[in-house]
């Protein structure tokens, strides 16, 4: 049906009829990670085989409804980042997210169902003593773009208010820091002096 091929570090399915032209098609997967590829390639190939796509005219799109999603967390997480990497992500940006969204599923249950996952849930994830401050704000924020991508399907619904994150067990608001006027003055000396060097 479709091979996976690999050109210049990004892969690609290509499909292949000889009754088209051109005989072969190339779909870009947009990733460079084997495994990811692997899956888009697979899901490709089953979404050709039933009509749903067609690679020399482009894709069908069909509106997916929360049923049709998978409902345990970390089926569902895989899934989210195999979708965010069709649209636009680059191939760090779903290894980084992964790495914390399946850190979070084995955290509640990769088995347990979505519905199920609660504001305790996550702020318990997010607020665990291992974590530095810095690591839970950055957790939280590619938590919350899951969790919000989840409830525009449908499949749960968070209030994201709740979702808070603590150090030293009092909810700390996001730390500012403006440069003075003496590291400005730094700054743009050190500036000059690569302009002028350069």
């Amino acid at each position: 049906m479709a091979t996976l091929v690999k050109q210049s570090g990004s892969y690609y399915s290509q499909f292949f009829d000889q009754h088209r032209s051109p005989k072969r098609k190339r779909v870009a997967l947009k990733t460079k990670t084997k495994r990811i590829a692997e899956q888009l390639h697979r899901e490709l190939e089953d979404k050709y085989a039933l009509g749903e796509i067609d690679p020399w005219t482009g894709y069908r799109k069909k509106n997916i409804t929360s049923e049709e999603l998978p409902s345990k967390v970390g089926e569902l997480i895989d899934h989210y980042i195999i979708e965010k990497s069709r649209e636009d992500w680059r191939s760090q940006t779903a290894r980084n997210t992964g790495y914390i969204l399946r850190a979070f599923g084995k955290f509640t249950g990769l088995k347990h169902d979505i519905r199920s996952i609660a504001t305790d849930d996550l702020n318990n994830y997010l607020n665990q003593e291992c974590f530095d401050y810095e690591t839970k704000r950055s957790h939280k924020s590619k938590l919350m773009a899951f969790i919000r991508w989840a409830e525009t399907t449908r499949v749960i619904s968070i209030n994201s208010k709740e979702i808070k994150i603590f150090n030293s067990d009092n909810e700390q608001a996001e730390k500012v820091s403006y440069l003075s006027k003496i590291e400005i003055k730094k700054l743009k000396n050190g500036i000059e002096k690569i302009v002028k060097e350069d």
